[in-house]
C-alpha cells in the first residue's frame, strides 16, 4: 500500500498569492513544481510551506466536492 505525502502550500512573499499542493504519490519528479518557482501574478519567486492545517485541508476537500 503506497504512503500517500502530506499536502503543502506555495505562497508569494509579496503579494500573498497562493496554491495548496496534493500530490498523489511520494515519486519524485524532475519536472514537478516547475510552473511555481515564480508567483503567476507578480513574477516573485515562491516559497513552500509544510504546514497545511486539518481545517485548511478539509475545507479544501469541500471546494472540490462542489466544483
Amino acid at each position: 500500500m503506497p504512503i500517500k505525502p502530506k499536502p503543502f502550500t506555495i505562497k508569494c512573499q509579496k503579494c500573498s498569492w497562493s496554491k495548496r499542493i496534493y500530490p498523489k504519490s511520494d515519486v519524485l519528479d524532475s519536472s514537478w513544481g516547475i510552473e511555481y518557482v515564480c508567483c503567476p501574478k507578480c513574477g516573485t519567486e515562491t516559497i513552500r510551506e509544510n504546514d497545511t492545517s486539518l481545517v485548511d485541508g478539509v475545507l479544501d476537500s469541500i471546494k472540490r466536492l462542489w466544483s
